[in-house]
């Protein structure tokens, strides 16, 4: 049954993926068989992360490379005349300039397929992973005080996602209105945004292994994701809570417990509901709190298309954001209007706010590319607000460019795969992105073997890292933080361990 499933779900997917890519060539302007190199490179991404050596990384990376380059050019070129929401620079929809772009990102996910293949054959997979010791103690001292253990995870949620949505220290798109002291502030950034994901994959873990029914730590699971995305005005709950589910689907397949069609029904629904409630709030919330601020400042709120001033005339796209701004000007904060920016800001979540085709379509065809500019993009530095470098001399038809709003930090990001190209490089392209696959494989390897084979904590890794990568360009030297926090994230959670079976021994000792 699983096998005809399967069978059939992909040849659903290729005849769809044909179709698509027929009527795309129609209206594609450059060459043929770049397009189809491109889509057959993308696809096979896409689909290396669903085989039966997959890691985790697999999956995400190809996920979100698959939506944000190859769907959303496909999508683009067929139904909008190559017409993009986000600032693509000095590209001019030339047929020179739409090759150049597909065959660099043709060459970045080779250098990907090339990583996964090679971690397959000799670092690790997880049907043949190495045996690791499991956390019995953390097991144990969860098992004994579980109701201890769900109420405080609740409290703490709670307590950190009010408190961050009400002084708002990290927010999304925002300069920090709360400065803590001694570093706290990033203490609240790393729970919200995956430690506390964390806690939950240790959690249902052991609920699946002890042969429990993890209702309730799911549901738990799942409230924390809509707590910490709606307090960090994040629309990224659909990311993080379909993580936990799929690692959480996957780990069951290993332990005694099954999960019954019952609970994934209720789950499934449970999350469906609440990510509406999130994108529609955050929404609502975004648009109140930029709308004040054109009104501020109108002069920067300007509409921008997608094009250079030398280019053909195509219709205006208009950015979500400076929508809201130039509404806001108009007629100063009319429901309507809100309303209207609410559901643009909705249509363009799913397929145009994923990072991907327009930074290579924009650094790709730039006419400074270099060494020179590969360091000085590097070296950039963080600011609470300001133009980011590649708003500033990249994305040149950015709108971001004109900010001077200090409340408001919006920057636009290039991705990894377009970041390397910025010396021009087809082989340095390549070898970089073999390496950064490479890179997120022991980056999973190790969160396996301290995790104590620890499945769900994997998937939540994996997509962090996945999630960086797609979101690369700005500030790229401080990388070593958030790397250094996955890492950290996992130490902690080996050391939580070593701690328990301290403490057991003690008692053990005494008694």
């Amino acid at each position: 049954m699983t096998s005809k499933f399967i069978k059939l779900a992909l040849a659903v997917f290729l005849l769809t993926v044909s179709i698509f890519t027929y009527f795309t060539l129609q209206k594609y302007p450059g060459n043929g068989f770049v397009y189809l190199a491109f889509t057959v490179m993308l696809n096979a991404l896409f689909l290396a992360g669903f085989r039966t050596n997959r890691i985790f990384f697999d999956t995400f990376i190809g996920i979100f490379f698959w939506v944000g380059f190859w769907l959303k050019l496909s999508i683009r070129v067929t139904f909008f005349d190559g017409v993009f929401v986000d600032p693509v620079g000095t590209f001019n929809r030339s047929a020179g300039h739409y090759d150049t772009a597909l065959l660099v990102v043709t060459c970045g996910v080779a250098g990907l397929l090339v990583a996964s293949y090679l971690r397959q054959k000799f670092i690790f997979s997880y049907s043949n992973a190495p045996i690791v010791k499991n956390h019995t103690a953390t097991e144990s001292t969860y098992s004994k005080y579980r109701v201890l253990f769900l109420s405080i995870f609740l409290i703490l949620v709670i307590g950190f996602a009010v408190s961050n949505a009400y002084y708002g220290i990290y927010q999304r798109g925002q300069a920090p209105r709360t400065q803590l002291p001694f570093g706290l502030g990033g203490i609240y950034t790393w729970l919200l945004f995956f430690g506390f994901s964390s806690l939950s994959a240790v959690m249902l873990n052991i609920e699946i292994k002890t042969n429990r029914s993890p209702y309730i730590v799911t549901f738990l699971a799942i409230f924390e994701t809509f707590l910490s995305n709606v307090s960090m005005l994040s629309r990224g709950m659909i990311i993080n809570g379909a993580t936990l589910i799929h690692g959480l689907n996957e780990a069951s397949k290993k332990k005694p417990l099954k999960l019954t069609w019952t609970y994934k029904i209720i789950t499934i629904a449970l999350f469906g509901g609440l990510f509406v409630c999130s994108a529609l709030g955050v929404n609502y919330v975004r648009t109140l709190l930029y709308l004040p601020a054109a009104v501020a400042n109108p002069i920067s709120a300007l509409t921008h298309n997608s094009e250079p001033k030398n280019a053909p005339t195509a219709p205006i796209v208009v950015d979500p954001v400076q929508a809201a701004k130039i509404k806001a000007s108009q007629e100063i904060l009319d429901q309507k209007d809100i309303k209207k920016n609410m559901t643009h800001n909705m249509a363009v979540l799913f397929i145009d706010r994923i990072v991907g085709i327009e930074g290579v379509l924009a650094i790709s065809n730039h006419p400074g590319l270099g060494w020179d500019l590969f360091k000085t993009a590097i070296g950039e530095k963080y600011y609470l607000s300001g133009t980011s470098f590649y708003d500033m001399k990249i994305a040149v038809n950015s709108p971001y460019r004109t900010t001077t709003n200090e409340l408001n930090h919006f920057v636009s990001l290039p991705g990894i795969l377009a970041f390397m190209f910025y010396p021009g490089s087809y082989a340095f392209l390549f070898l970089a992105l073999m390496l950064i696959g490479l890179f997120a494989a022991a980056i999973e390897l190790l969160t396996y073997r301290l995790s104590g084979a620890n499945l769900i904590l994997c998937a939540v890794m994996a997509q962090m890292v996945a999630y960086r990568y797609v979101h690369f360009g700005y500030v790229p030297s401080q990388s070593y933080l958030l790397f250094g926090t996955i890492i950290g994230n996992v130490i902690i959670i080996y050391l939580m361990d070593k701690v328990f079976q301290f403490l057991n021994l003690r008692r053990l000792k005494i008694k």
